[in-house]
């Protein structure tokens, strides 16, 4: 949560209607703009919760790994391909960091050479250090 909603939600004076309204507006201004950053990367973004479950993928994932629209579930059960779903259980399950692990997958009728990264999601908690992992980055 970025500096400016922690200030404003820990006001001891409550927020006015019109207060509220605008934290809200600007936060989904804040959202619409990061997830406009995240679609328009060529680079395929996923995002696990703790428990493996797909909270957020990029257009370019949704692509490269013919996920289509995936519904909420575990990342690896919503993989088409077996290779990639038991790669992704492995090291998910494991809690394993990855670089550069290649694997080729057919994507709409033409083969693909995927490199692909598996590091922790980590929440920052303070001005002074990070927090908790949250989930993962893929």
């Amino acid at each position: 949560m970025s500096e400016f909603y922690r200030r404003a939600l820990s006001k001891k004076d409550k927020l006015s209607a019109e207060q509220c309204r605008l934290l809200l507006v600007s936060a989904a201004d804040e959202l619409t703009r990061l997830e406009t950053v995240l679609d328009s990367l060529p680079s395929g973004i996923l995002v696990c919760d703790e428990k493996h479950v797909l909270v957020k993928a990029n257009k370019a994932a949704l692509r490269l790994l013919s996920l289509g629209q995936p519904e909420l579930g575990l990342l690896w059960e919503l993989m088409p391909d077996e290779r990639i779903a038991g790669f992704f259980h492995n090291v998910l399950v494991n809690g394993e960091n990855v670089l550069e692990h290649e694997i080729d997958v057919k994507v709409q009728g033409h083969n693909r050479l995927l490199s692909i990264n598996v590091l922790p999601l980590v929440e920052k908690r303070s001005r002074s250090g990070w927090g908790r992992i949250s989930g993962s980055l893929i």
